[in-house]
């Protein structure tokens, strides 16, 4: 039977649609003699459950919706490839969207991971949302989700989310410290027009490495 639907199943079958459901599902109570009819009509008409559909039905999915702005970014390459290690290990499905940097393609990747029930979502942002009815409304957003969110490398601090980030105050430091002793005093920045709030950080990191280092050097012009 082609287009093979749980109606049919359950019609040739003589059972309601939720025996289908539990016997698909492997939950509630089925007598084994049900259960071993409806399987043998699913085995016979090589029916594949839709996966949105088994989600639906449980309120959740095996699934980790995953947000990178740069997929070729070998950065997030290593990541990716971390990432898909432990869902490998642990029997799970991982839904990779990239952004591009682009707030719409943020948008509708958290959109998709809401439609597909996913079990956590790992989110590299793809703007600093510092404007407030965008923010208000990824705050909502995550809220309707109702996961576990762990935000990766570029902080937005949102409430009710862990983050993984790296010291870029530091990292910022030993950059600096290293054309200094090079000997450049002239240092440029070249900032994501993304995350014009990171600048502050930037510029405070580099006073601090020069003040350290008893460098009097002005700042280069800022490059975007």
């Amino acid at each position: 039977m082609s287009n093979l639907t749980i109606m049919d199943i359950a019609r040739e079958a003589g059972v309601s649609k939720a025996t289908v459901s539990r016997v698909i599902n492997n939950s509630g109570a089925v007598s084994p003699r049900t259960k071993e009819r409806v399987l043998e009509i699913i085995k016979e008409n090589k029916f594949s459950p839709s996966a949105t559909a088994r989600n639906l039905s449980k309120g959740t999915s095996s699934a980790i919706g995953f947000v990178v702005p740069e997929i070729d970014n070998p950065f997030f390459g290593e990541i990716l490839r971390g990432v898909t290690e432990i869902t490998d290990k642990n029997n799970l499905t991982l839904i990779c969207c990239n952004t591009d940097d682009e707030r719409e393609k943020d948008r509708r990747a958290l959109d998709l991971f809401k439609e597909n029930r996913v079990r956590g979502i790992l989110y590299t942002p793809a703007v600093d949302y510092t404007d407030k009815k965008d923010r208000k409304n990824l705050i909502r957003t995550f809220d309707e989700i109702n996961v576990p969110v762990v935000i990766m490398d570029r902080n937005i601090t949102l409430p009710n989310v862990d983050g993984v980030y790296f010291n870029d105050y530091q990292g910022i430091y030993e950059a600096t410290k290293a054309l200094i002793g090079a000997g450049h005093t002239r240092i440029g920045i070249i900032n994501g027009i993304n995350f014009p709030s990171m600048l502050p950080c930037v510029k405070s990191a580099l006073s601090f490495t020069f003040s350290l280092l008893n460098v009097n050097s002005p700042f280069a012009h800022h490059l975007r």
